[in-house]
């Protein structure tokens, strides 16, 4: 995925990164997952521990959280 090897490199080039999200944007879509903050998880690879902090995820609702398959792209329950 674009977004991933675009963070690799910035990680590769610099050593950290800082990502903003757009709550307009989120908010203009109706809260809908698809446009949610991305989290894309190589599920081949059991030696990365994904920590996300959101203040939107809450048990019994939508998340904020747009989980994906890194390989495929394809969203993750």
């Amino acid at each position: 995925m674009d977004i991933y090897q675009s963070f690799m490199e910035t990680l590769h080039n610099h050593g950290s990164i800082g990502v903003q999200d757009d709550y307009d944007a989120w908010k203009a879509s109706k809260f809908d997952m698809k446009h949610g903050k991305p989290l894309l998880v190589d599920q081949a690879d059991y030696n990365t521990q994904h920590i996300f902090f959101d203040d939107y995820a809450k048990p019994g609702r939508e998340c904020a959280i747009d989980v994906r398959d890194l390989i495929t792209g394809q969203p993750i329950p």
